[in-house]
C-alpha cells in the first residue's frame, strides 16, 4: 500500500492516553510493510517532538509525514491551535472511540475545532463505542456496524446535539458473579481480606476520586476499553453513581469466557438505590457479601506493614 495523498486522512480520538497507546499500537501493526505512517498525539512526547513527527519542510513547502493520527482531545486541540504544520483539511475518516464519554466531556470543545468540509462527498465519520456492552442477541451475532456520518458541519453538529441516537440495553459480562458489602469503614481491610484469605489476585480497584486513587489503583479512566490481563476481581471502592459506569468497571474482569468477581462497597443509605439500579439494568443477580468482624481482626497490623512496604518501594524507585 502506497501513499496516494500525503496528508492526514484518518483521525482517531480517544479519551485517555492509555487507550490511545493501545489503538496506536494496533494501527502501527496493520500499517507494517506499507509506507503509511501512524503518529500519536497524547503528550507522551514534547510538543516539539510531536510537531516534528507530523510534518516536514521540503523545498519551501510543508509536507505531512502522518497518514493516521491517534490523539487525545486536549493534545489534538493544542496542535490544531498552535501547530501551523498540522492540517486536517484532507481528513476522510474521523473515529471517535468511547463516543458517549467523549461527547459528555465537551469542555475542550475538540469536536467543533476539527475542520470539516462538505467538498469531499466521500468523506465519512466512523463513530465507535467499543466498550459499550451490546444486547445479548447482538453480541452473539458479532459487533454492530459503526455509525457512519457524512463529514460536514451539519453532521458534526448533529453528533454533538444527539450523541445517543438509539439506546441499547446494557449487557453484563457472562461468567461474572456480583457482590456488595456494607463494611465501609473497613474498606482497606476488606481488600486485604480478599487478597490474603480469599486468594483473589490480581484485583483492579476503582474509586470515584483522584485523591483516593493515589492511595489505591485506578479512577474510571481505566474502566473504558483498557484490557488489563488476568484480572480475577474488580472492586468498586466507591459506589458508581451511574449504571453505565458500573458496567464499564465490572467489564474489566470475566473477559474472553473466563470467570470473574465484582465487589461493590456501599454505604447503608446507598444500598436500596444501588440494588434497584443494577436490577433494572438486567443484572442476573447481586449477592450481599457478609464478612464477619472477627475475620478482619489482626489485619490492622498487616495493613500498616503493607503501607510501609509500599512507601519504601516508592522511595527506592525515586532514588534510582
Amino acid at each position: 500500500m502506497e501513499r496516494v495523498v500525503c496528508e492526514v486522512r484518518a483521525l482517531a480520538v480517544l479519551p485517555t492516553k492509555e487507550l490511545a497507546q493501545q489503538v496506536c499500537k494496533v494501527f502501527t501493526s496493520y500499517a507494517e510493510g506499507t509506507t503509511l505512517k501512524v503518529v500519536m498525539l497524547a503528550g507522551q512526547k514534547t510538543f516539539a517532538a510531536e510537531q516534528a513527527s507530523l510534518s516536514e519542510l521540503r523545498g519551501g513547502m510543508r509536507r505531512s509525514l502522518a497518514d493516521i493520527v491517534v490523539a487525545t482531545p486536549g493534545r489534538l486541540v493544542d496542535h490544531i491551535n498552535k501547530n501551523s504544520g498540522f492540517c486536517l483539511e484532507h481528513l476522510r475518516f474521523l473515529i471517535i472511540d468511547e463516543a458517549d464519554r467523549m461527547i459528555d466531556s465537551m469542555h475542550q470543545s475538540w469536536l467543533s475545532q476539527v475542520p470539516v468540509s462538505s467538498s469531499d462527498a466521500a468523506a465519512e465519520a466512523a463513530v465507535f463505542c467499543h466498550a459499550q456492552t451490546e444486547p445479548r442477541e447482538a453480541a452473539a451475532a458479532g459487533p454492530p456496524p459503526a455509525q457512519a456520518l457524512q463529514l460536514h458541519p451539519r453532521s458534526v453538529q448533529r453528533l454533538i446535539s444527539n450523541p445517543y441516537p438509539e439506546t441499547r440495553p446494557l449487557d453484563f459480562p457472562q461468567g461474572l458473579t456480583e457482590y456488595y458489602a456494607l463494611h465501609v469503614k473497613q474498606k482497606p481491610l476488606l481488600i486485604l481480606h480478599f487478597i490474603l484469605r480469599m486468594k483473589l489476585s490480581p484485583i483492579l480497584c476503582f474509586t470515584n476520586s483522584r485523591e483516593t486513587a493515589h492511595r489505591l489503583i485506578s479512577t474510571d479512566a481505566a474502566a473504558r476499553g483498557i484490557d488489563v490481563s488476568g484480572v480475577r476481581c474488580v472492586v468498586n471502592y466507591d459506589a458508581p453513581q451511574y449504571i453505565r459506569t458500573y458496567i464499564h468497571r465490572i467489564g474489566r474482569t470475566a473477559r474472553a469466557g473466563k470467570a470473574g468477581l465484582a465487589f461493590t462497597f456501599l454505604l447503608g443509605v446507598q444500598e436500596k438505590n444501588f440494588l434497584q439500579m443494577v436490577a433494572e439494568a438486567g443484572s442476573p443477580g447481586i449477592q450481599k457479601q457478609i464478612v464477619k468482624p472477627e475475620n478482619l481482626k489482626g489485619m490492622e497490623a498487616r495493613y500498616e506493614q503493607t503501607l510501609q512496604e509500599l512507601a519504601n518501594a516508592i522511595k527506592d524507585e525515586k532514588a534510582k
